[in-house]
């Protein structure tokens, strides 16, 4: 096979480099993020020797290969100037939302979100999926008392298994920087702003700052996707109001710092009070619940807590589940939101035996069983959010696992999470306490399981009918 005869063409059938923002493979298929998929040539790229099929999935146009595909990824990355995983650079973004150089083959404006999202995502999949199970082993090990948190070889490994989370900031904040059109050495920094060792001391020592005299709340950035994804729109923004205004000659210097210095007054002056001030307000409407309702309460945490999480704002429930733990002995918020954990995995499970690829099933398991572990962001971010059937099961399911917590007031005695909030369930003074967070958890995974068997397709199916739903949009 001539890669690079191959890759050509499939540049050429898609649409031309212009058109083409991010170059990645996986086992098979060659993924490609396109500005205008209605530019490519279906029939052309299937008309190509040793291309096998063309699926078109979650913002992704993929070219089925087979098992070379990792060369001619390679090859197609070299004719269009970009490195395998990373975003071309679009130097003429404009400023609108709609226009910001971003996928836009119909679908609608949720759709486009989910298109942004899988772009600035996807290159880090792999990682996130490691990321999970490093630290879903861990847990596992600590829990059963065969390594101690304070061994050299735990503190080496979690480091490496969180580091992929903690940082996202920094590693999103590059991919998003290209997707946005900005410098995205320049969007990582502003990541890496949010999760730096000051501003973290300052947060846990409640140290009171402010910026240019105004006060700044301070937010946890770290673990968080959506802060980062709106800086670095922001920055595409701003660098380009600067550029277009600054002389060359002082350019390189000065747009760089008159960026970083407006993004960074706006993250930490709007952007976290407004993450801040989001949680708080849910953390006390859920509280106002539970005083009236805790089945209700239950149903709504279980259902979307893990939604919450993706948005960055439940760690706003932290100093309420640990108050209740401390000053009452127990906490039922904790135990509500668990049970999305299960959902979430039982979803990823229904999902799985949808699939046809072994790679995609090999994925949904693992991602299934770092939820059941308690750690959900590789799968909210790979899997639940840009194919969202699983979410839409996951929220039936934890609705009604949630409910049941609430309504036999169960609560968990210590902090904790995933399938060991099990041995948290346990109390003297309650011995049904743990068995219907069992009947919950299980009734969570299970209903997750069956809705998602029922409305998840085959990526491919799935993604036929996306496609073709978005051109009979674009010919409406």
């Amino acid at each position: 096979m001539d890669y690079a005869t191959l890759a050509n063409a499939i540049i050429i059938a898609v649409g031309g480099k212009d058109n083409i923002t991010s170059v990645t493979h996986c086992m098979t298929r060659l993924r490609l993020v396109l500005k205008d998929e209605s530019h490519a040539d279906d029939g052309s790229v299937k008309g190509l020797d040793h291309v096998q099929g063309v699926v078109h999935a979650n913002g992704q146009y993929q070219v089925i290969i087979g098992p070379e595909v990792a060369d001619v990824a390679a090859a197609v990355a070299e004719a269009v100037g970009c490195e395998l995983g990373e975003t071309t650079v679009q130097e003429d973004a404009p400023d609108e939302i709609d226009g910001l150089k971003l996928p836009s083959a119909g679908g609608g404006i949720f759709n486009r979100f989910i298109r942004i999202i899988s772009s600035c995502i996807f290159p880090l999949v792999g990682l996130l999926i490691a990321s999970g199970m490093l630290r879903g082993t861990l847990t596992v090990l600590t829990t059963a008392g065969l390594m101690q948190t304070t061994d050299g070889a735990y503190l080496a490994l979690n480091a490496v298994g969180s580091s992929v989370m903690y940082y996202l900031p920094i590693l999103v904040g590059f991919i998003a920087g290209k997707t946005f059109g900005a410098n995205p050495y320049l969007t990582a920094v502003i990541g890496a702003s949010m999760v730096y060792p000051d501003i973290v001391a300052a947060l846990t020592d409640g140290v009171e700052l402010t910026f240019l005299g105004i006060p700044l709340i301070l937010t946890r950035y770290a673990y968080q996707l959506f802060p980062i994804l709106i800086a670095a729109w922001f920055t595409g923004i701003v660098e380009r109001f600067w550029r277009a205004r600054l002389p060359r000659v002082i350019s390189l210097m000065f747009v760089p710092l008159l960026t970083m210095v407006v993004v960074a007054r706006i993250t930490f002056l709007v952007i976290g009070p407004l993450m801040t001030w989001i949680g708080n307000a849910l953390a006390g409407i859920v509280s106002a619940i539970i005083a009236v309702s805790p089945t209700i309460a239950g149903a709504v945490l279980g259902a979307f807590f893990q939604v919450l999480i993706m948005l960055g704002v439940a760690r706003a429930f932290s100093p309420i589940m640990m108050n209740n733990i401390t000053t009452f002995g127990e906490d039922p918020i904790l135990a509500m939101a668990g049970v999305s954990l299960f959902a979430l995995a039982g979803a990823g499970l229904g999902y799985m035996l949808r699939q046809k690829d072994k790679k995609d099933r090999s994925e949904a398991l693992m991602l299934s069983l770092t939820s059941f572990l308690g750690i959900s962001e590789p799968i909210i971010y790979s899997m639940a959010l840009p194919r969202k059937s699983p979410f839409i099961a996951s929220w039936i399911g934890g609705a009604l696992g949630g409910a049941i917590i609430g309504f036999f007031g169960c609560a968990v005695q210590a902090y904790g999470g995933g399938i060991f909030q099990g041995l948290l369930m346990v109390s003297a003074d309650k011995p049904m306490n743990v068995v219907w967070w069992a009947v919950a958890s299980a009734v969570s995974a299970v209903v997750s399981f069956l809705v998602s068997l029922v409305i998840s397709k085959d990526s491919s199916a799935e993604a036929s009918d996306d496609h073709a739903s978005s051109e009979s949009g674009v010919q409406a």
